[in-house]
């Protein structure tokens, strides 16, 4: 079997265009913690530059687009500086695999290196000869530049019954995106005896202080900037090698130890990194890319995409007292970028990761009142990015036949927000059970406070509601049924048949609660004017691009757009030109496919390459936010890609001769391209275990039942479903 780490590259996308999501640490498949490097200065959200000093190395990160965690850093020096400006290093021997990372410091010649287990971590440094050789743990440390006070901070240093150092500690910290405080708790042990221990509170140290809280802080004082915790003293020989194991909990310092007992018992320290090795090996096998196109610089591109794809979410099952023992999946950031093309991996390849995630979905709106898209350590963050897209999650689990869900329950959370969200205006406050004029007339209006992405959301309801539709009628409940059929075919109503753009006729576009269109403004100048986050109208798109998301009735998009030929030469000018249909945002992910719909089939083969064509050694092609454009590259390039919600997939060109997924209960789907070279890029046809399929989309149930999937590649651009 080959070795599929060794393809993985963990600079990929770090220090690049990408630089704001990608993480360089090492962690097991969404597990709990990511041990990283941070650095000053910093990036945006992985706390880490590549050409920036090490500060030192804290338990828990984001790999995605925006300010998070950070928490405990942890930092080897000889001598004792706690300041956070005092102890930065400049580093060389760097290696960051998939199962450890390791640095040197040069400012102390001091060997770094660690490897995670899910919620606990073992450092192993190697000191120089030193008198005085040092540990610092800060624990007010965070890597977020707003929203970050921390309070009911508490510090503790005792010794274990074989005389081991142990530190333990916990905060509450405001550093999180939903703006909610949130509780992360610690316990850790360093295996030397040590000469000296002691805390430190804003720059001063205190032998004599074992024990400090509860501490309030905001980030303006002085003692946040110095920085608060605990520091270990001990003399070393020439490269002595000292270990520090830590675990890391959202629920308490018992449950952190609980963690740390029974994942890193020992010290040894290669048997934590094996396992790391051992849990990646098998993710990645679970899809296999072989033949004669297959490079190596392909492989290595694929795998580390695929890795990529399991950073977030984390499973944090257990760990967050409020949800008790049962399934918790945490750090959605957010279903609005995941749902499209991430949860659809994953119901292949981790079908129970999925089934985990709508399992605590129910318990969200159990305990929390509300299932939000965006969710971080236990929190719901109100503020969201278009429609209620959880539902598409557990709609398409329910249509896939996701075993060890309670579906009545399930569709609890798709009814509430459908009858109790669907909201017009976006809100950091509740606004659960208020009315809401897109439920009563069909639209958010366009004018007056509620413009905001009005026609953005909009169109996510509608696909909403049309999911929520399906669901309701597998459930037998034939009235929610109806209803929400009738309101996803709202899209029509906001379809402008009359607005005039890049040379094509009729677009969604913005309508007053009065009925009339809104007219032209300097915010909407053209249908292929890119607005921005938070802005009137559209929200991270184009009126071009999202003029295409009817992904329940693209029969009767065409209709609209003046037939099959006019759409799909609307869709190559917009992929023909980036700025328009943007690979690098969520809102143009799927425009590639739509040919499939069409008799002009190989067209998603010449976008499909377009968009691939964006992606490079950099990164993705915009930030990826938690592995949602990994996931859309593993897709385009194995030859299918998923009608996100639903249960269908469509066809594309493979990039591999061969691909197959191992799937549970020891099946495999194999996908091969005969006659597959760089002009041999087009389908000629199709066979569906021996059969023809003159179809451009398959079933699920095609793929997790196992079988052969074989594409005939040439080079003549031919309708396949004739």
């Amino acid at each position: 079997m080959p070795n599929y780490t060794e393809y993985v590259d963990m600079t990929f996308g770090v220090g690049g265009k990408s630089e704001s999501c990608f993480t360089i640490g090492p962690s097991r498949p969404n597990a709990s913690v990511l041990p990283c490097p941070d650095t000053y200065p910093r990036s945006y959200s992985t706390g880490y530059l590549c050409d920036a000093p090490i500060r030192g190395f804290s338990q828990t990160h984001m790999s995605a687009g925006a300010q998070k965690y950070g928490n405990f850093l942890v930092s080897p020096q000889v001598g004792i500086s706690t300041a956070r400006d005092s102890h930065d290093s400049e580093k060389e021997n760097e290696k960051p695999t998939a199962s450890e990372y390791s640095v040197t410091l040069k400012r102390y010649g001091i060997d770094c290196s660690f490897t995670p287990a899910e919620h606990s971590v073992i450092y192993k440094f190697k000191y120089p000869k030193a008198e005085c050789a040092s540990l610092v743990l800060d624990a007010s440390y965070n890597i977020c530049r707003h929203f970050n006070n921390v309070t009911n901070l508490y510090i503790n240093i005792e010794n274990d019954e074989n005389g081991n150092t142990i530190i333990c500690g916990s905060g509450q910290f405001d550093a999180n995106t939903s703006f909610c405080p949130y509780y992360q708790y610690f316990y850790a042990v360093v295996d030397k005896k040590t000469l000296k221990t002691g805390t430190f509170l804003g720059g001063k140290t205190s032998e004599c202080v074992k024990k400090l809280g509860p501490i309030n802080i905001d980030n303006e004082t002085p003692i946040y900037t110095n920085g608060i915790g605990a520091f270990l003293e001990f003399a070393t020989e020439c490269d002595e090698e000292v270990l520090f194991k830590i675990g890391i909990s959202f629920r308490s310092i018992e449950k952190a130890k609980e963690w740390l007992d029974f994942e890193i018992p020992q010290w040894d320290y290669e048997a934590v990194r094996a396992k790391t090795e051992e849990l990646w090996e098998e993710e990645l096998g679970k899809i296999d890319i072989s033949g004669d196109n297959v490079t190596d610089e392909k492989k290595r591109m694929f795998y580390s995409m695929l890795l990529g794809c399991h950073k977030n979410p984390r499973d944090r099952s257990g760990d967050i007292e409020k949800f008790g023992d049962g399934d918790y999946i945490d750090d959605h950031l957010t279903v609005w970028d995941t749902f499209r093309s991430l949860y659809p991996l994953y119901s292949i390849t981790n079908p129970d990761l999925v089934r985990k995630t709508v399992n605590s979905f129910i318990t969200r709106l159990a305990v929390n009142g509300c299932v939000r898209d965006h969710s971080h350590a236990g929190f719901e963050r109100l503020l969201g990015q278009g429609g209620d897209n959880v539902d598409n999650v557990i709609v398409e689990a329910y249509l896939k036949g996701i075993e060890g869900v309670d579906w009545n329950a399930a569709y609890k959370v798709v009814r509430d927000n459908a009858e109790n969200w669907r909201n017009d205006q976006n809100s950091w406050t509740p606004s659960g059970g208020l009315p809401s004029t897109y439920r009563d007339i069909g639209y958010i209006p366009g004018d007056g406070d509620k413009k905001q992405m009005c026609c953005s959301r909009s169109l996510e309801y509608y696909y909403n509601d049309y999911l929520a539709a399906q669901m309701a009628k597998g459930l037998g409940l034939s009235d929610d049924h109806e209803k929400y059929l009738k309101r996803s075919e709202g899209w029509k109503k906001i379809w402008n048949p009359d607005i005039e753009s890049d040379g094509f006729c009729g677009y969604i576009w913005p309508k007053g609660i009065n009925g009339e269109w809104i007219e032209k403004n300097e915010n909407i100048p053209s249908a292929s004017h890119r607005i921005g986050s938070w802005k009137p109208y559209f929200y991270e798109g184009t009126c071009f691009e999202y003029s295409f998301f009817v992904p329940h009735d693209i029969e009767g998009l065409i209709e609209k757009m003046g037939g099959e030929e006019l759409f799909c030469e609307r869709l190559r000018y917009g992929i023909d030109n980036p700025s328009i249909i943007c690979i690098g945002n969520q809102p143009g992910m799927t425009q590639s496919f739509l040919p499939n719909h069409t008799k002009y089939p190989w067209l998603t083969t010449e976008f499909t390459e377009i968009q691939l064509g964006r992606y490079n050694r950099s990164g993705t092609p915009g930030c990826d936010d938690s592995g949602c454009f990994c996931a859309w590259y593993i897709f385009a390039t194995v030859g299918i890609y998923p009608c996100a919600g639903q249960d269908f997939y469509y066809l594309t060109s493979p990039k591999y001769d061969k691909t197959t997924f191992r799937l549970e209960g020891n099946k495999k789907f194999v996908i091969r391209a005969k006659n597959l070279s760089d002009e041999n890029k087009y389908i000629q046809a199709v066979t569906l275990n021996g059969v023809p399929h003159r179809s451009a989309f398959i079933k699920h149930s095609d793929i997790i039942c196992g079988g052969e999937l074989v594409f005939l590649m040439g080079s003549d651009k031919v309708n396949y479903t004739e």
